[in-house]
């Protein structure tokens, strides 16, 4: 089940959809180097998920903005996303914390500006159930999607947005501790106003694989092919 804040945050930005996928889990006890993020040996984009902070609590499950981490590939790489961590405050009753329900996160591909923006492309979404609320409460949680979500990248970076079918509410950090992970607007791309905590601490897994530029003989073979097939309808055309 999708919450309303994803149904929101997909209004809000002129993009298309290309991927979803079915529901994973979000699991307590991540921590930084542990490597449950890359069991099979996946690139840990950016490995920070840790508590601390401030707290964002909309007493909703919409969050009106993304987080934003860039230099972490290059244009034109085939891109796949595997996994994600965040650190969830979880304690307690009421809208003013987060409850069990379905998360929805949805990736923003940053383009050529490598900048998040309104025009940037949604190229797909993953969504995990989160039932710590109760259990293991507030902590880093993390969840390895069911299917990676794959993409060519049109800028260095990705835009990560986030919901929940329940209240939700997330740990937010200073520049400092963020490393390089800003948040901003959905509604203009602007960095959030927080000037305490701007930042988010998270944890970002996956692939990145550069696309080989074809070779001078791939290149040759090519013009040649095709000049022949110019000749042959040539010929066809004066028997004809």
């Amino acid at each position: 089940m999708v919450g309303k804040g994803f149904f929101f945050l997909a209004t809000m930005v002129a993009v298309t959809i290309s991927d979803t996928s079915a529901s994973a889990d979000l699991v307590a006890n991540y921590s930084i180097g542990s490597g449950l993020l890359s069991p099979n040996g996946e690139t840990l984009f950016v490995d920070n998920a840790a508590l601390g902070g401030g707290d964002f609590t909309p007493g909703s499950g919409f969050v009106n903005w993304v987080a934003e981490v860039d230099n972490i590939w290059s244009l034109g790489d085939s891109v796949q996303l595997t996994g994600i961590a965040i650190p969830i405050q979880s304690s307690g009753t009421g809208n003013q914390t987060t409850q069990n329900g379905t998360f929805t996160f949805s990736f923003y591909d940053i383009g050529p500006d490598n900048a998040f923006g309104l025009a940037d492309t949604l190229v797909g979404t993953r969504t995990a159930d989160f039932k710590g609320n109760g259990t293991t409460n507030t902590d880093e949680y993390y969840a390895i999607f069911d299917t990676p979500l794959s993409f060519t990248a049109a800028g260095n970076g990705v835009a990560v947005g986030f919901g929940n079918s329940a209240p939700i509410r997330l740990k937010i950090n200073n520049t400092g501790s963020s490393a390089g992970v800003v948040r901003k607007l959905l509604s203009n791309g602007s960095v959030v106003s927080d000037i305490t905590n701007p930042g988010f601490r998270m944890s970002l897994a996956g692939t990145a694989v550069a696309v080989p530029e074809p070779t001078s003989f791939a290149f040759l073979a090519i013009i040649s092919t095709c000049v022949g097939v110019e000749l042959l309808r040539r010929r066809l055309l004066s028997q004809g």
